[in-house]
C-alpha cells in the first residue's frame, strides 16, 4: 500500500452540521463527474493531460472499496451514455452475478458489492487488470480502458507497475489535501477529527451561519 505524507496541524472546518456535510459532499460528487466527462472529453480526442491523469490515478482507489446496487445496476438500464465514446461494456459473468446479487435486495442502498473482484481487501494495482478483462464493476472505472482512448494506456501501465501507480497515488493524495486549505485564522486545528472543539462553540456561530445561507441557496 502506498505511504502517503500527511500534512499536520491541518485546518478544518468550525460547522460539524450533517446537512453541511450531505451539502459539501453532493458539490465534491458534482465536481468528480465533471472531471469524469472532462477525461471522457479527452480520451475521445486521444489526449492526455492532468486531468485524465489525475481521474485514472484517483479511481485506482477503488481497488478497496464496496458500491452500493443503487449505484451499480443503473447502467443495465439506463442506456444514456455518460462519456462521450461511451462503451458500457462488462464482462457477461460478472453482469448476471450483479444482477442476481442486487435482484433480492429490499434496499439497494443497503447491499454492496466490492469493487475490486479479484482482491477486494487489498490496496494493489488489480484494479487496473481487472479493467483491462472487462471486470469494472462500475460503468465510469470500466470506461476508462475500454473507451481505448488516452486513459487506456496509463491504466495498462498501472496494471504493469505497481510500484509506480503507489507513487503516482501518493502525490495525487498529497495534492489533493492541498486544495483550498484554510489558513490563518480559519477553522481549528481539531482534537478529535470528527468533532468541533468545545471551546470553539461560540465563536462557530458565523461560519454555521454563512453554511446555512449557503443550503438555503440549493
Amino acid at each position: 500500500m502506498p505511504a502517503v505524507a500527511v500534512n499536520l496541524s491541518y485546518r478544518s472546518s468550525m460547522c460539524n452540521k450533517l446537512s453541511f456535510v450531505e451539502f459539501s459532499i453532493q458539490l465534491a460528487t458534482d465536481q468528480w463527474r465533471l472531471l469524469w466527462w472532462t477525461a471522457g472529453i479527452l480520451q475521445q480526442q486521444m489526449k492526455l493531460t492532468c486531468w485524465s491523469l489525475i481521474a485514472v490515478v484517483c479511481a485506482g482507489s477503488h481497488t478497496f472499496g464496496r458500491a452500493r446496487c443503487a449505484v451499480v445496476t443503473p447502467r443495465f438500464t439506463d442506456n444514456k451514455p455518460f462519456f462521450l465514446n461511451d462503451t458500457n461494456v462488462i464482462d457477461p459473468k460478472l453482469k448476471a452475478q450483479l444482477l442476481k446479487h442486487c435482484a433480492n435486495a429490499s434496499d439497494p442502498n443497503l447491499v454492496i458489492n466490492n469493487l475490486d473482484q479479484t482482491t477486494p481487501n487489498t490496496f494493489d494495482n488489480k484494479y487496473y487488470t481487472n479493467l483491462e478483462k472487462e471486470l469494472g464493476v462500475l460503468h465510469t472505472d470500466q470506461n476508462l480502458f475500454s473507451a481505448k482512448g488516452a486513459n487506456t494506456g496509463l491504466v495498462k501501465l498501472y496494471g504493469q507497475k505497481q510500484n509506480l501507480f503507489f507513487s503516482a497515488f501518493a502525490q495525487g493524495m498529497i495534492k489533493m489535501q492541498n486544495l483550498g486549505p484554510l489558513t490563518g485564522t480559519q477553522g481549528q486545528i481539531r482534537l478529535h477529527c470528527g468533532k468541533v472543539n468545545p471551546s470553539s462553540s461560540s465563536s462557530s456561530s458565523s461560519w454555521t451561519s454563512s453554511a446555512e445561507s449557503l443550503l438555503a441557496v440549493e
